[in-house]
């Protein structure tokens, strides 16, 4: 059976189609592809910083960073760990793409690593410990 031109199908979006290829190649988690008829995985776009793609095969990227992170170019997790607002800082903000974006924590107040949002807001420094905003607790000995 001889395979003609008609048998040809254009590359959907969130993939890319190499030479000869049965079958289409999904771009990978932390990238997209919004155009159809691309030949290779540079085709692939980094996810947008401020977002993340957290699956294969996007057309274009679906999740906001999460409160508490950031998300830099090519962010598969919109919560990723290492992407945390740092201790001492925290924001409420789904757009940051740096940590240098996070706010310092209120005076009073502590911020874990990934404070943000509704499901981990600034907490009120307990009795004894206050939060003197130059990146310490420390206990009042007073």
């Amino acid at each position: 059976m001889l395979i003609g031109k008609t048998d040809c199908k254009l590359c959907p979006p969130g993939y890319y189609c190499t030479s000869g290829v049965s079958s289409p190649i999904p771009c990978p988690a932390g990238k997209y592809n919004s155009l159809s008829g691309r030949g290779s995985l540079a085709d692939c776009r980094a996810c947008s910083a401020g977002m993340a793609c957290p699956l294969p095969a996007l057309t274009a990227p679906p999740v906001m960073c999460d409160a508490g992170y950031y998300c830099p170019q090519g962010s598969v997790l919109p919560n990723a760990t290492k992407y945390a607002c740092p201790s001492g800082t925290y924001t409420d903000y789904h757009n940051l793409t740096h940590y240098r974006e996070c706010t310092q924590c209120p005076e009073g107040q502590s911020c874990e690593a990934g404070t943000g949002g509704r499901q981990k807001p600034p907490q009120l420094c307990a009795t004894g410990i206050i939060n003197d905003n130059v990146g310490s607790d420390y206990i009042d000995d007073l």
